[in-house]
């Protein structure tokens, strides 16, 4: 515990205030070393995003869950995915707009993984896409951080150039019903994002900055 002289800031208290207080009470010196590694970079395709604008905005709490048995509730969520991605897969086809959702849900749809997205902003879709890939985003899209998209990516994750990008095992558990003559394979995850969704994502060289324990 400690007590700060005057204000300061929660990110100041979080980084050079912690550090000192670390180094002084425990003896744990740290410094900030820089180094060059590969990372994905995000910039917009030629032609321009593909992504809609939203459909619906978020604010509030998320509603409590309603009472009852948790397997129960858990699997009514399941199939409210489900049905949220069922439902807007075949609208994104139509290029129609995604309606009736608000959030992101994810199922499988035969061999493909299908990602449904509305209400995010730019910034949150760094955050989405940095999770699926267990990787920072070199974000050179130029696309305002205000701005709030929706979209449906449907990808192969077992394609080789999706294995490649993927660090995260794709849960399997919420599977769309089909039948395996009329849900071809999809790209990977590198064409879909280009394809459907305007953004090209390569490997570059950034520098990246970490804690080094000394």
């Amino acid at each position: 515990e400690a007590v700060a002289d005057g204000a300061a800031d929660a990110q100041t208290m979080r980084g050079p205030m912690l550090r000192a207080l670390l180094e002084r009470r425990f003896g744990l010196k740290v410094h900030v070393e820089t180094e060059q590694f590969q990372v994905p970079q995000l910039t917009v395709a030629p032609g321009g995003h593909k992504m809609k604008p939203a459909t619906c905005t978020i604010s509030g709490p998320s509603p409590a869950p309603a009472p009852g048995d948790r397997a129960a509730r858990a699997a009514m969520a399941a199939r409210r995915n489900l049905d949220v991605v069922r439902q807007n897969l075949d609208a994104a086809r139509r290029g129609a707009p995604i309606s009736g959702f608000c959030g992101i849900a994810g199922a499988m749809n035969g061999p493909n993984q299908v990602i449904v997205l509305n209400g995010f902003r730019a910034p949150e879709i760094d955050v989405f896409l940095s999770g699926l890939l267990d990787a920072p985003i070199v974000n050179r899209t130029g696309i305002p951080d205000t701005a709030s998209f929706s979209f449906v990516l449907e990808f192969d994750p077992d394609d080789s150039q999706s294995r490649e990008y993927l660090k995260q095992v794709v849960t399997r558990d919420n599977q769309v019903p089909y039948d395996p003559s009329t849900v071809p394979r999809a790209p990977g995850i590198v064409t879909a994002l280009e394809e459907q969704l305007g953004l090209r994502l390569e490997r570059v060289r950034a520098p990246r900055e970490f804690i080094v324990i000394d």
